[in-house]
């Protein structure tokens, strides 16, 4: 069984375009899938997951972080 670890941050960290470089622990557990709330809307985000064998100490290596575009959003 793996337990698997999800981060967040705002920006895109592939393209060094980042309001903040700190990745932060969103989800860790057992699921392959899990719902992230509260994301600040209009900004890019970076997600990045890593894995490990239940009971292991240490996690896989980082996937590449995938990013998802915060949508088009008017200024008033």
């Amino acid at each position: 069984e793996k337990e698997y670890i999800l981060q967040h941050a705002l920006g895109n960290v592939l393209e060094g375009k980042v309001e903040d470089w700190r990745f932060h622990e969103v989800y860790r557990g057992l699921e392959t899938s899990a719902v992230v709330r509260s994301l600040p809307p209009c900004h890019v985000q970076s997600f990045r997951v890593a894995k490990r064998t239940l009971g292991a100490k240490t996690y896989s290596s980082w996937i590449p972080p995938v990013m998802r575009d915060g949508g088009q959003c008017d200024k008033y």
